[in-house]
């Protein structure tokens, strides 16, 4: 995750628009659902490089589970 944005907030972002799903409802984020389904998408793109760091390791880890989470309450709010 590139920028200098800190990645366990960027993490959390993730995880927030699935609770904005079920706060909100299918109703109120239909319309946000195509740019969300595109940045989750190519946040899913990302791997590891050969040599990567324990460090970038356990942000893909934590990255593919934060996803996972946003997905499960995207789905569970429509």
């Amino acid at each position: 995750m590139e920028g200098s944005f800190d990645s366990e907030a960027k993490l959390s972002t993730i995880v927030a628009f699935g609770d904005l799903v079920l706060a909100a409802g299918p109703v109120h984020f239909m319309q946000y659902l195509p740019e969300t389904q595109n940045s989750f998408i190519e946040a899913s793109k990302m791997s590891l490089n050969k040599g990567s760091s324990a460090e970038e390791i356990e942000l893909l880890g934590n990255l593919r589970i934060a996803l996972c989470e946003a997905y499960v309450s995207i789905l569970h709010g429509l």
